[in-house]
């Protein structure tokens, strides 16, 4: 068992939206996975329509993933060149949205759930205000997720060099 951080990977303009690897778009995110999908190295984002999505990954139902946003905690260390902290939880902390997997790769299966976390440059969604990211917000961040009584990790490296 495990939990990974991935983007939307189909449908944001119609059909089914689902979640995956990032990069899966060809709208211009980019980066890369280690440890087995645990630890996510963001390397470039977009924060213009369609704007960057990403999600905590890995529940067994949509029950689980629908009710997960009060057990996810992150933290954040400053890190390649950045010194301010992003709220990687400013879509989870009004408004629950979850998905399945894209099923492209056995680290995002279609079988899984995971719950909609942050929506870089997203404040003219008018759900929530998600600003744009940018290298000031670069650092570790690590995700603490408590399922079914136990505590995961799982660390995104964002490395924005814009």
């Amino acid at each position: 068992m495990y939990f990974t951080i991935g983007e939307t990977a189909s449908g944001f303009f119609g059909g089914t939206i689902t979640i995956g690897e990032f990069g899966n778009h060809n709208y211009g995110s980019s980066g890369y996975y280690l440890n087995n999908y645990r630890e996510a190295y963001l390397t470039k984002a977009y924060n213009t329509r369609p704007t960057m999505e990403l999600y905590i990954f890995g529940f067994d139902t949509q029950e689980e993933a629908w009710n997960a946003k009060d057990n996810i905690d992150f933290t954040y260390q400053p890190a390649y060149g950045g010194n301010s902290k992003y709220n990687m939880k400013c879509i989870a902390s009004s408004y629950n949205v979850y998905r399945k997997g894209s099923g492209k790769n056995q680290q995002f299966p279609s079988n899984k759930w995971g719950i909609w976390l942050v929506d870089f440059g997203g404040a003219d969604l008018g759900i929530n205000s998600c600003l744009p990211v940018t290298k000031k917000h670069n650092g570790i961040y690590t995700f603490k997720t408590t399922y079914k009584g136990k505590t995961y990790t799982s660390i995104l490296h964002l490395k924005l060099s814009e």
